[in-house]
């Protein structure tokens, strides 16, 4: 066995023995896995300041056979901190976490965690948390090879500019319909999503109007493809 350091994203912390915790971990240099940190619920473990859900965390961590490693130290290179000042942005924030740790495998490239870390990262940088939201979602669905189509409906033909829109889940495209919920206007916000560092994103003009409205939408599909992910 030997040392491996990376920086992670941790997902989600469940309790294990006495002072012992099981963290599943996002890494930089890609996969997803599951680190024993050895009594790092005692008073004075030196393991509990770098293993936070809303930080950047340096780990050094004995590489196994074994699906489970051992930590061996950690530090926090980046404190979230703002993420859990507002609830309504800590919901977004376990949102995104609990979201990325169903759409991801064990083996899985890097862009995971970069999608994921930029999304907290612009979140608390002051970001809004729909437009973080639709554009975490938007790109996560085009990573995962279940994007949305925001040029055709599911029958081929080309969305126009004057329809109003319904989505459809199974084809994971838009329906012109006369009393869609949706216009052209939420449409190209998802094409600018998909296209735009989350930063750049942030910064178009009328972007949160209408990433407010597609915040349950994307939701659904998360749900939906989550389930499947469980199954």
């Amino acid at each position: 066995m030997h040392k491996i350091v990376d920086n992670v994203l941790v997902l989600k912390r469940i309790d294990y023995g006495e002072a012992d915790r099981i963290l599943s971990v996002l890494s930089e240099s890609g996969g997803k896995f599951s680190l024993l940190a050895r009594g790092v619920r005692k008073p004075k473990s030196k393991l509990a300041g770098g293993i936070e859900p809303f930080c950047i965390n340096n780990v050094t961590y004995m590489q196994s056979q074994n699906e489970l490693k051992r930590l061996v130290s950690a530090n926090a290179l980046l404190q979230l901190s703002n993420i859990t000042k507002n609830l309504e942005t800590l919901e977004t924030g376990y949102k995104i976490l609990r979201t990325i740790h169903a759409y991801t495998e064990h083996e899985c490239e890097n862009s995971y965690y970069t999608i994921t870390s930029d999304a907290l990262v612009q979140m608390h940088n002051g970001a809004n948390k729909d437009i973080v939201y639709v554009w975490f979602m938007m790109q996560l669905l085009k990573l995962s090879g279940h994007g949305i189509n925001t040029d055709y409906a599911a029958d081929g033909a080309k969305l126009l500019a004057s329809d109003n829109f319904e989505f459809d889940l199974p084809s994971m495209a838009f329906e012109p319909q006369a009393s869609g919920h949706y216009s052209a206007s939420h449409i190209k916000v998802l094409r600018i999503a998909s296209a735009l560092t989350v930063k750049s994103f942030s910064m178009v003009q009328e972007t949160q109007h209408y990433a407010s409205d597609l915040v349950a939408l994307l939701s659904d599909i998360a749900s939906l493809h989550t389930q499947k992910n469980l199954k």
